[in-house]
């Protein structure tokens, strides 16, 4: 977990689903906001 955290590694969307559901919460909890304004 904490190469993930320190961003050595990506995950698999599986993963995120399996560590949101260990969390007990939505999938999109894990996700950021993405605005269609902010141009990065």
């Amino acid at each position: 977990m904490g190469r993930i955290e320190r961003g050595e590694v990506n995950i698999t969307l599986e993963k995120i689903y399996e560590i949101a559901q260990a969390l007990e919460i939505d999938i999109l909890d894990l996700m950021p906001t993405i605005s269609r304004h902010n141009k990065k």
